[in-house]
């Protein structure tokens, strides 16, 4: 047997054969936007509109000379800023 299919039996028999198809699929996608990136069409990208909401709020605190407390989630609480 050769030994790419000896390969493809051992995943397929150990249970990976679906975490195979989505890392072929994901390489797929990315050489896509690749491509599509290198001929001059990059993916479009839609806006956040949380990021959004978040460059008002501190524009706004900004213009009324309020502090921001900013953390970025529960495991980095001694990285706030003020």
């Amino acid at each position: 047997m050769h030994a790419a299919a000896i390969l493809i039996d051992e995943i397929i028999r150990e249970g990976r054969g679906s975490s195979l198809v989505i890392l072929i699929m994901a390489a797929v996608f990315f050489y896509i936007a690749y491509y599509l990136t290198k001929i001059g069409r990059p993916p479009r990208l839609r806006r956040l509109v949380a990021i959004v909401a978040i460059a008002e709020a501190v524009g706004r605190a900004a213009e009324m000379g309020k502090p921001v407390h900013y953390t970025p989630g529960y495991a980095y609480e001694s990285i706030a800023t003020h």
